[in-house]
């Protein structure tokens, strides 16, 4: 297993047409219509974090082409505080 600094954030948590089961990790009102490693690399950056988009698959969908992005937040800030801040950006920056 390699060991990263930050955490490993797939797209699909932000997707509002995926279901919590099938891997989306914010609420409903909170994600938004697909997502793109871009969207998250520039809501991570407006808060002033660092982040690097990476072209991964999913491990449940291994076939399909995905995409992760690793975020690097301060110390003291868990991966769920991190993804709903993001979302909180995605989404006001979207709508």
């Amino acid at each position: 297993m390699i060991r990263r600094e930050g955490y490993l954030v797939w797209i699909r948590s932000f997707d509002v047409r995926k279901s919590k089961s099938e891997g989306r990790r914010v609420p409903a009102n909170l994600a938004v219509k697909n997502p793109t490693p871009e969207m998250i690399v520039k809501a991570a950056e407006s808060l002033g974090w660092r982040a690097e988009p990476l072209p991964l698959s999913h491990p449940s969908e291994w076939w399909r082409k995905g995409a992760a992005v690793l975020i690097m937040p301060p110390a003291g800030v868990t991966k769920q505080r991190a993804i709903r801040l993001i979302a909180q950006k995605m989404r006001g920056e979207r709508y």
